[in-house]
């Protein structure tokens, strides 16, 4: 797998927005079930990445189904006895705690068209699993009571499986050539096919000796051959030992011909003989189901296709739809342009500043998880101690304890500066240039002269001696106002171009919420107990609490937070806009969420082995994935926080000059398209980034 989680993340909220506004706005069956159909993959691509997953696949008829039962504990109930019956769904078969005699169970994820949300639901049992199984139109256009399918999956109990983990199987279709009757299921295939962890490939004695496969099979070399697979050869109960050695050798060189691959990598597998080769299957498994970094760059180029079309499809749909709506060029449009310049070029200089203050952690952070490497890991003793918790099927056990020795390493501080530090560094030098030359913060001579309270860190506690000031336009605060604040009914219309000073400002001020919660955090003198939501008034506590001098931003900040702080009081409590809509003040919480960075052991992707090379291999790529996670995550959250400053901007506007609902339709259908498109921008530099690991 080398997708990274917060791409993946990004781009499906910017897929479901697409959507549901395409719902609102009765788009064509078409279009709706084309961005259901990437949301699918993406869907299943978060899932790939979350959790171990390993296929079952191989051509139709090979005996895959039927292995699966045998190793697994599925009776007919849940999975067609009949061989060769053309499944065109991946079934995802998941290992969980549980008594076995209160499984299997049948899930279908589902997306709530209503709210947007991914949602489990019960399935009605194995005869309906069995005809969605078989027809991949009966998937795309299963919708229940708003519900609609997007993958199903079967619970089972571990106890019943022949490896007793909460691992996942991935039981796929019969691999086909591509035509145009089945591309969209065999894609479906192959997007599950390249990005599972490991691959186990069936077939059996006259798949092997069939030349009619032989497209088939060399389609298959071309696209899979390094993904490293366990080859199955089933059907083989009535078959001698001395044909079955045949059987494996014609395996070895007709399969995979260009792997080395050794007949000890094969196993034979039959019906009705489960005891005589299961055990020889399970050890295969645990030590052969591998990625490596080729299999990495196949799953690449496969998302990234979906990128570069499917996306690209949609977005040039949805502005389809927003030419549709009525709308001249207006006033509200040359605002909302110019605070888009603005929020793009700050965007810039943040992107800038982030990369630098995250790779001089990424470098201390790498330098120590290397060396903590080599103290638990290299050498003979320790190289025994892995391989014997390999042989005791505890491989992932290894594989979890070496992801989490990076992100461990990440978290740590180093000379006292945490990852948090470099992002208020980061936040820090490109908000205050923007500040000072506004007019609302002093130009401090030396900043270690200030105090190191919450206050001192913003710089927002200065002395006079060491400051001089820069003067701030009277129109500014007004602006400020003026594009936040609910218009009233005698509020006098500002001219745009008084709004200019305003609308290059707002960014700044946007993430300086972000930059004061995390100079809360750092001062051990406050004792504010912060929320994920936090209130103005803790932090008007906290900043400005003191009788020394503080500069205009105290006036500019009460202004940005709305019309609650507006006025002067500070009691948290604000008037929604609109119903349900945005406010200013819910900005406080979600902005500060730009200066957090969660990352889950799933979330590391790359190729583990036990070699000394591979592993410091793969401690840079997991410190790699991390840094790009960390720079993603700022700029995410403030490409988010923007678009929803945009549209409360956009509402205020409207209702300050009075123009029609037909603009308030456009406007959202091109937030949809801005979002998409960043979606796009981060997955074609997510690429980048890995093709540059990968060599």
């Amino acid at each position: 797998m080398s997708i990274n989680i917060n791409t993946l993340q990004n781009l499906r909220g910017a897929l479901l927005t697409a959507l549901t506004l395409s719902v609102e706005h009765d788009e064509t069956k078409e279009n709706i079930d084309r961005i259901t159909d990437v949301l699918r993959q993406v869907e299943l691509t978060i899932l790939l990445q979350q959790e171990s997953i390993y296929a079952i696949a191989g051509m139709q008829g090979a005996g895959k189904t039927t292995l699966a039962k045998a190793i697994l504990g599925i009776d007919d109930e849940w999975l067609d006895p009949n061989p060769g019956r053309g499944e065109q769904v991946p079934l995802f078969i998941e290992q969980v705690d549980g008594d076995p005699a209160d499984y299997p169970q049948v899930i279908y994820q589902c997306l709530n068209l209503k709210t947007g949300e991914m949602e489990s639901q019960r399935g009605e049992g194995g005869e309906q699993l069995q005809t969605l199984l078989r027809d991949w139109n009966s998937i795309r256009h299963y919708e229940k009571a708003g519900f609609k399918l997007l993958y199903p999956k079967l619970l089972i109990s571990k106890k019943s499986s022949f490896i007793n983990e909460q691992v996942t199987w991935a039981l796929l279709p019969g691999y086909e050539l591509t035509t145009s009757k089945n591309y969209l299921w065999q894609d479906m295939m192959r997007h599950v096919l390249v990005n599972a962890r490991g691959v186990m490939f069936v077939t059996d004695a006259s798949l092997l000796a069939n030349d009619s496969k032989s497209g088939v099979l060399q389609d298959l070399r071309d696209n899979f051959s390094e993904r490293g697979p366990v080859v199955v050869i089933s059907k083989t109960e009535l078959l001698t030992e001395h044909e079955i050695d045949q059987l494996k050798t014609s395996a070895a060189e007709r399969v995979f011909p260009n792997m080395g691959m050794k007949k000890e990598d094969i196993v034979a597998t039959g019906a009705g003989n489960r005891d005589t080769w299961v055990d020889a299957l399970r050890a295969t498994v645990t030590s052969k189901l591998t990625n490596s970094a080729a299999s990495e760059a196949i799953a690449l180029d496969n998302f990234m296709a979906l990128v570069h079309e499917d996306v690209v499809e949609i977005i040039n749909n949805l502005k389809l739809l927003a030419d549709t709506q009525q709308h001249q060029e207006s006033i509200v449009d040359e605002i909302l342009d110019r605070f888009d310049e603005s929020a793009a070029a700050y965007e810039q200089k943040l992107r800038a500043a982030i990369k630098k203050q995250t790779r001089q952690h990424f470098t201390d952070a790498l330098k120590y998880c290397e060396e903590s490497y080599k103290s638990e890991e290299v050498g003979f003793q320790n190289n025994l101690k892995i391989l014997a918790r390999r042989l005791s099927f505890r491989g992932l056990e290894v594989d979890d304890e070496r992801s989490q020795r990076i992100i461990d390493a990440w978290n740590r501080s180093y000379s006292d500066v945490s990852i948090h530090e470099h992002n208020f560094k980061a936040l820090t030098s490109v908000n205050t240039r923007a500040l000072r030359a506004q007019g609302l913060l002093p130009i401090v001579e030396d900043q270690q002269l200030l105090p190191t309270t919450a206050a001192g860190r913003m710089g927002y506690l200065v002395q006079d001696k060491q400051t001089h000031y820069l003067p701030m336009e009277p129109e500014l605060i007004t602006g400020v106002r003026t594009l936040l604040k609910k218009p009233g009914k005698e509020q006098q219309i500002t001219p745009p171009k008084n709004l200019t000073a305003a609308l290059e400002i707002m960014p700044a001020l946007m993430l300086e919420s972000a930059r004061t919660k995390l100079a809360i955090q750092f001062d051990p003198a406050c004792t504010t107990q912060l929320a994920e939501e936090i209130q103005p008034k803790q932090i008007f506590d906290a900043l400005f609490s003191s009788s020394e001098q503080y500069h205009p931003i105290k006036t500019a900040m009460m202004a940005f937070f709305g019309a609650d702080a507006a006025d002067g009081t500070l009691d948290g409590k604000s008037t929604p806009n609109s119903q349900g809509g945005f406010t200013p003040l819910a900005l406080i919480g979600k902005a500060a969420l730009v200066a957090s960075v969660a990352y889950g052991i799933y979330q590391l992707t790359g190729v583990i082995r036990d070699s000394n090379k591979a592993q410091i291999y793969y401690i840079r790529r997991g410190m790699e994935e991390l840094s790009f996670h960390n720079e993603q995550t700022v700029i995410g959250n403030y490409q988010d926080r923007i678009g929803e400053l945009r549209e409360h901007i956009a509402y205020n506007l409207k209702q300050m000059f009075g123009e029609t609902d037909a603009l308030a339709n456009r406007s959202a259908l091109m937030l949809a398209i801005k979002k998409l498109a960043a979606a796009q921008k981060e997955a074609k530099l997510y690429e980048t980034h890995v093709r540059k690991i990968l060599g």
